[in-house]
């Protein structure tokens, strides 16, 4: 919606002439709604080129940044949860030297096939994988497999998520 700058009529924002007095509207003419707008777009663009900055690609894997992942996951209904567990998935089994493990894509459509028991049992799995790893560097284990599983079943996949990608991000700094 913009206003005349003659008379102040509120008009739909393709209007030419003003409905009221009939002056010529201008393209300069904007509200303060649309201005809020453009500036909330620019600051969430800006949140994004901030949120891929602070990805930083280690040599072992991706060092992500837990907080954000977690608010894209939420943000894309889901959408980034997806890619992030294709993408912990692969990190993972190739840190624990796994070269046969199932893809991203195929661990995704076997939970939706099995209503997520397949899900439980991957989360289960990961745990294992990750305590592998921290016994191949030489770190005290844990008890990954459990809490993973327990968090899964309970519904807070993205804990268990995040708890594994703060796992991953340690080994990745550690090196």
């Amino acid at each position: 919606m913009i206003k005349c700058n003659n008379c102040g009529s509120v008009l739909p924002d393709n209007a030419k002439f003003c409905t009221n007095c009939g002056a010529e509207i201008t393209a300069a003419t904007s509200t303060p709604l649309k201005e809020s707008l453009e500036s909330t777009v620019e600051s969430a663009a800006k949140d994004v080129k901030s949120a891929v900055e602070q990805t930083i690609r280690a040599p072992g894997g991706t060092v992500r940044s837990i907080p954000i992942s977690i608010i894209l996951s939420i943000v894309t209904c889901g959408i980034y949860g997806i890619w992030w567990v294709c993408q912990l998935n692969r990190e993972v089994n190739e840190a624990a030297g796994k070269r046969d493990y199932l893809g991203g894509v195929a661990v995704i459509l076997l939970s939706i096939v099995t209503c997520s028991i397949y899900f439980l049992y991957w989360a289960y799995k990961m745990g294992t994988n990750v305590e592998s790893i921290r016994q191949q560097r030489g770190k005290p284990g844990g008890s990954s497999p459990i809490i993973y599983l327990v968090l899964s079943f309970f519904g807070l996949s993205i804990v268990a998520l995040a708890i594994m990608q703060s796992e991953l991000n340690d080994l990745y700094l550690g090196q």
